[in-house]
């Protein structure tokens, strides 16, 4: 039995959300955003020895975490954004405490 074209080329997976660029290995809007925080901190310095210091600063961290998942920045964003990550210093809520005794034969 045989298929058309453009009915195998309909049975294929399409992979129209898969579509992104990266630099090795992460994600291209981490990298523009790691290469212009460094430049705008060592222009501010005026050092560019400082430059390449916040590169990898920023960029091995990068690198790792990107390193085998290229969406894992968002998957961290998202857990860091949860309601029940938040930490709330001082704001316990009052405890009964009941101290319970035995009793002596």
């Amino acid at each position: 039995m045989e298929i058309d074209q453009d009915q195998h080329q309909a049975f294929k997976q399409v992979k129209a959300f898969s579509a992104k660029s990266e630099y090795f290995g992460i994600p291209s809007d981490v990298v523009y955003a790691i290469a212009g925080g460094s430049v705008a901190i060592g222009a501010t310095i005026r050092s560019p020895l400082m430059i390449v210091i916040f590169l990898l600063f920023f960029g091995v961290p990068a690198y790792r975490i990107h390193r085998h998942d290229p969406f894992a920045l968002k998957v961290w964003v998202q857990a860091i954004k949860r309601r029940h990550n938040r930490w709330c210093a001082g704001c316990a809520a009052p405890r009964e405490l009941i101290i319970i005794e035995k009793e002596e034969e």
